[in-house]
């Protein structure tokens, strides 16, 4: 498949709004103001994998973070 080829849509009964309001109510979106010192870990993190994004650096601190508090992180 070429950059101007699309597939087509699996629903084109839904509207964009519609699909936006169903991925967002499984991924919902917040705002995150962080300190200096989690700005420091976060850049830290994002230069050591740069190929990965925002979200998933994110994500990834998350997920490292509760393991390292709680230790039972259900997988």
């Amino acid at each position: 498949m070429t950059d101007t080829q699309r597939e087509p849509a699996k629903r084109p009964d839904r509207t964009v709004r519609e699909r936006v309001a169903r991925f967002r109510a499984k991924h919902p979106r917040f705002d995150w103001t962080p300190s200096d010192e989690a700005l420091r870990v976060f850049d830290e993190h994002r230069r050591a994998h740069p190929t990965l994004s925002a979200s998933a650096v994110l994500d990834r601190l998350v997920v490292l973070a509760h393991r390292a508090v709680t230790g039972n992180l259900k997988r």
